[in-house]
């Protein structure tokens, strides 16, 4: 007998009883709400969580099987480590352009949760498509890699960054606000 046909058993026995259905679904359920709630605490995982619940709901529970080609596996390996890709092809770009200090896609994925995905600059929610690294005291004037001189951004706020210190873009920010007030603002 295999394990799929003990467990068949046990639950019809389960099922029968309904004092017994009833603890077991309690117990389930219990175990459900601490699952959540410790995924709740690691936003990255929930977000992954949460994506999967919808896809599941969208195909109603049903996996299709497919038959395995190269190309195929290519797209599962990518959905299987799409939670740290991001940062690893971050870390990548960082260690190709700047070669003083190294940065790892582990402490990316750190700072990530420290951040609560949360974008530094806007307050945006960071997603695998919109994440950005960024340089709190840019490469062009002495910046390191660092994980303490890096920050992640959405790729839109790096851009409007740029090569500018943060008090350099806060300045800029005011400034543009100001005239679009109708103030004249000095610096």
């Amino acid at each position: 007998m295999t394990k799929q046909e003990k467990k068949k058993k046990y639950m019809e026995r389960v099922k029968n009883d309904p004092i017994r259905y009833a603890k077991y679904l309690k117990r389930r359920n219990e175990g459900a709400k601490k699952y959540r709630e410790r995924l709740k605490n690691d936003p990255i995982r929930y977000e992954s969580y949460i994506k999967n619940r919808e896809q599941y709901r969208r195909n109603k529970g049903y996996k299709k099987r497919i038959k395995w080609s190269n190309e195929e596996m290519k797209c599962t390996r990518y959905k299987r480590y799409g939670k740290r890709k991001p940062f690893w092809k971050l870390a990548k770009a960082a260690n190709h352009w700047c070669k003083m200090g190294k940065v790892k896609s582990f402490d990316l994925w750190c700072l990530a949760k420290k951040q609560k995905l949360i974008c530094a600059l806007t307050g945006d929610r960071l997603t695998a498509e919109n994440v950005s690294l960024d340089h709190i005291i840019p490469q062009s004037k002495g910046g390191t890699n660092d994980i303490t001189n890096l920050q992640l951004v959405t790729k839109r706020a790096n851009i409007i960054k740029n090569d500018m210190s943060m008090n350099e873009v806060y300045l800029c920010c005011k400034k543009i606000v100001g005239h679009l007030k109708g103030e004249e603002i000095q610096f």
